[in-house]
């Protein structure tokens, strides 16, 4: 037999996504099982997985200490910190906020991946924000993602309130997300457009194809087929047959910033994926490079706050090798 007591970092969610969390290598039904047969009880009764926990719970688990080891999460100690190397823009009692660089995986697709995720519990474990047992209760993630290639911001929540808050931000669009990216052509700098589309993905090819409205196919809009996109930029400077440009996302769909620019026959230099000529050893140009909170959030020491994630060396350096036919002076301000 084994007893935990809830803390206030765990409280509030419900009881079967804490047990996922805490026996994160078992089957999908192993909880719900466990819970039918009272080898998991709450406060000494059976309990539903829907109850919402509350600081200082007991949970009892009926378990040998050998199914307990079996089942509970410990891939954090293969993770080394040495390895993945994020920047660290902003840290608060809930919040981390991350400059990912290009090539590193926002979350695992397989087992003996590294992530961003892997990051963030490595940097807390070493400055102690967490231990072995707290990992059991909340276990500190990402609140956006972005493509393996895309460098930029990422915002993980360290603390239950931090993941939610965080997560709601992305969902309820309340956020100003800036993208800054190279693509090909030489085009002239002008005021914000706005872009109001779909976007229809192939898995298999894992490949987006945007659709504007006039075009679309009603069937497979309302099956769910084609996503709504929305987003604005503008094109900042020109030269040597590039334009850097700036987006603002209204929608965070996948591959959305490649795609569109594609569709205008000016994709991201170095993204052949979609149309680009050449390629190059870290795939294209693309920087989520700003985050604008709202005035007022749940994560006050946030509030109002412009978050500016500086640009990768490999995309600072092109930007400083071009002559740039028009807007030389905004591509200054970008690289300061």
């Amino acid at each position: 037999m084994k007893q935990l007591t809830i803390n206030k970092d765990a409280a509030g969610q419900r009881f079967d996504k804490y047990l996922k969390r805490l026996f994160y290598k078992a089957p999908p039904g192993f909880v719900y099982k466990m819970l039918r047969k009272k080898n998991i009880v709450l406060n000494g009764r059976k309990a539903s997985g829907d109850l919402i926990i509350s600081e200082g719970d007991e949970v009892t688990f009926f378990l040998s200490d050998e199914t307990f080891c079996k089942f509970k999460r410990d891939d954090y100690k293969n993770v080394k910190f040495n390895e993945i190397k994020p920047k660290i823009i902003a840290e608060t009692n809930d919040l981390l906020i991350i400059n990912k660089p290009a090539g590193l995986l926002s979350q695992k697709s397989k087992p003996e991946d590294r992530s961003v995720n892997d990051f963030i519990i490595a940097y807390l474990i070493e400055k102690g924000g967490v231990t072995a047992d707290s990992l059991a209760n909340v276990r500190p993630a990402i609140c956006n993602r972005l493509d393996r290639n895309t460098s930029g911001i990422v915002v993980a929540g360290k603390t239950l309130k931090g993941l939610r808050a965080g997560s709601e931000l992305f969902r309820n669009r309340e956020l100003g997300k800036y993208y800054l990216c190279l693509t090909v052509g030489e085009l002239d700098s002008g005021d914000w457009t706005s872009v109001s589309a779909f976007i229809d993905k192939d898995e298999r090819s894992n490949k987006s194809e945007i659709i504007i409205n006039n075009n679309i196919n009603a069937n497979r809009r309302e099956a769910g087929e084609l996503v709504p996109i929305k987003m604005e930029y503008r094109f900042i400077a020109a030269g040597e047959g590039v334009t850097l440009a700036e987006v603002k996302l209204l929608t965070g769909k996948s591959h959305q910033i490649r795609a569109y620019f594609a569709s205008l026959g000016h994709p991201l230099e170095g993204d052949i994926k979609y149309g680009a000529k050449t390629s190059t050893t870290f795939g294209y140009y693309l920087h989520s490079y700003k985050l604008v909170m709202p005035e007022k959030t749940d994560l006050e020491e946030l509030s109002g706050k412009t978050l500016i994630a500086p640009l990768p060396d490999k995309f600072s350096n092109r930007l400083r090798g071009i002559k740039w036919q028009h807007g030389a002076q905004e591509v200054c301000g970008v690289l300061t």
